[in-house]
């Protein structure tokens, strides 16, 4: 587990320092070496920890294809193992966002919720509040204006950090 760790945390650095090209290299490797340990718990964390990490660096590549296949990995590691994967669930519910399918949107929103809900001791509460208020945009795209209200006030609700409670603030003077 601790060469999973190391790694996760080599490639996010050096996905920060803009080497981005090693970053998948050593990532690549990794998730090769990674499909032979399933069978251990240890190594499902890991393999979750490098997919998580996978999608982000793909998204800085724009490479959609690779960041879907590895946001998605990530995805059925965590519901298996009740671990919350922030970067890959605010990765598709963007990416579809983008493509303007809302529906799947709100899909991906609405499976992060759950699996906030079953792991909320293990994760942020402000992931959850986020996770709201893409909730609330996507049924605000979907011409569900009262719902979108009352998603946003339950947001509210939860006493979010600063920068949340102004996303909140400034959404709610766009719409209402």
């Amino acid at each position: 587990m601790r060469y999973g760790v190391y790694v996760d945390i080599k490639v996010n650095y050096l996905v920060n320092s803009g080497k981005i090209d090693e970053a998948l290299k050593l990532l690549e490797s990794c998730y090769g070496e990674v499909k032979k340990f399933y069978s251990d718990p240890d190594e499902f964390l890991w393999a979750f920890s490098l997919s998580d990490t996978a999608a982000k660096v793909f998204t800085s590549k724009n490479d959609l294809k690779k960041m879907i296949f590895y946001a998605e990995k990530s995805l059925k590691l965590a519901d298996k193992n009740n671990i919350f994967p922030e970067n890959s669930f605010f990765i598709m519910i963007r990416y579809y966002k983008k493509k303007g399918d809302f529906q799947s949107a709100e899909k991906y929103c609405r499976q992060g919720l759950t699996l906030w809900e079953k792991c909320q001791s293990k994760s942020k509460l402000s992931w959850k509040i986020h996770l709201m208020i893409l909730l609330a945009e996507t049924r605000w795209h979907l011409n569900d204006k009262l719902h979108a209200k009352k998603i946003l006030i339950q947001a509210e609700k939860l006493r979010p950090p600063p920068d949340l409670m102004n996303l909140i603030e400034k959404k709610r003077k766009e719409w209402f």
